[in-house]
């Protein structure tokens, strides 16, 4: 099956992620400085990445870090809920391009690697697609 690859929207320095879509794939890359940006702007952005879920069936979610080394407790928790509402339709989220830092802190939070893991992470988008179902 051939992936239809959509680009949503450019990358804005206003933006919190850049996002594109490949089928029921959802690619929402995080701006180098997420946590930079005012509330009201990531909870409009969180609001349209919700509405494209709607849209997907399963809806599958891969937030890659390519271009961020740091985020706050707000965009873990904006993460968290992208990825609750995913899963609660029958979806998933998955992590690319995960730096030492955020890892560390993921780690941390008892979000990666473990029994309540939140997330699991691939080294590349080509292997988080491969393995989802």
């Amino acid at each position: 099956m051939a992936s239809n690859f959509v680009p949503m929207e450019t990358t804005s320095p206003t933006k919190l992620f850049h996002i594109e879509r490949r089928d029921n794939v959802s690619i929402l890359r995080l701006a180098p400085h997420p946590f930079t940006q005012r509330y009201e702007s990531i909870h409009h952005e969180y609001n349209a990445v919700m509405r494209q879920m709607e849209d997907l069936s399963p809806p599958y979610l891969v937030f890659d870090f390519s271009d961020c080394r740091y985020i706050d407790s707000i965009m873990v928790g904006t993460m968290a809920q992208l990825t609750r509402r995913a899963r609660t339709l029958d979806g998933n989220a998955v992590l690319i391009h995960v730096s030492n830092q955020i890892e560390e802190m993921l780690r941390s939070l008892m979000m990666l690697e473990s029994r309540k893991a939140a997330w699991q992470k691939y080294p590349s988008l080509e292997d988080a697609i491969a393995d989802l179902p």
